[in-house]
Order: C-alpha cells, then sequence, then structure tokens
C-alpha cells in the first residue's frame, strides 16, 4: 500500500513552516501594531505566534525520535507523549491567561472607560429635562 504522504514530505513542509511562520508572524504583527498604535507588542506577540511553527518542527523531530528509540507502539513511548503535550498544554494555557489578564497601559485603560461611558449612554439614551 503506498503512503498519502511520506515522512520526507511532511519533514520538508514541516522545515519551510518552521522558518518562514516566524518571519510572517512578526511582519504580520508588525503591521497589526502599526495599526493599533502598539508596534512592539504587536511584533512580539506575531514573533511568538510564528514560532508555533517552529515548536511544531521541534515536536516533530521529537516524536520522530523517540518512535525510532522506544517504538511507536511502546506503552513508554505513549506515556512520554502524554506527559510531554500535557505540560506543553498547560504551558501554553497558563501563558495565554497570563497575557490575556495583564492589566494595560494608563492610555488604553482611559480609551476603553471613554468607549464605555459612550455605550451607556447610548443605551440609555438622552434624558429628559422636564
Amino acid at each position: 500500500m503506498k503512503e498519502l504522504i511520506t515522512v520526507a514530505q511532511a519533514e520538508a513542509v514541516l522545515k519551510v513552516i518552521a522558518i518562514a511562520a516566524p518571519i510572517a508572524g512578526l511582519v504580520i504583527g508588525t503591521l497589526v501594531g502599526w495599526a493599533r498604535r502598539r508596534m512592539l507588542s504587536g511584533m512580539v506577540l506575531g514573533l511568538t505566534v510564528g514560532l508555533a511553527g517552529t515548536v511544531v518542527f521541534g515536536l516533530w523531530r521529537m516524536h520522530i525520535w523517540l518512535g525510532e528509540a522506544h517504538g511507536f507502539a511502546s506503552v513508554k513511548y505513549l506515556s512520554i507523549q502524554l506527559v510531554v503535550f500535557t505540560a506543553l498544554g498547560i504551558a501554553v494555557g497558563y501563558a495565554a491567561q497570563r497575557t490575556a489578564s495583564r492589566p494595560c497601559s494608563p492610555e488604553h485603560r482611559a480609551e476603553r472607560s471613554d468607549a464605555r461611558d459612550a455605550r451607556s449612554r447610548t443605551v440609555s439614551g438622552p434624558e429628559d429635562e422636564s
């Protein structure tokens, strides 16, 4: 039976992604940050998201190495994979939570407060002065 995709093809695609994703993330993050007037944070976020491609390539290489060393169907191999991906999921979830709940700059906080006040005025309608 012929494989739909070979290991070498998958490796080649992941190598391209590992190199291109951080560059694309940095460029897109810079453009989005520039549009939001927060270029540095946009660059950092874009690069961080882009580095996910590099992490995926590293995990692929680890998968191949562990599978060849222990056998792809062994309990030891599956246990190692379980521990690695559970730890990775916890770390990514923790980082995402910390990023989402971090305090924003005073200027950004003031803008959000002004927008919230404007929304509450339009929802309540004009006040009657009788």
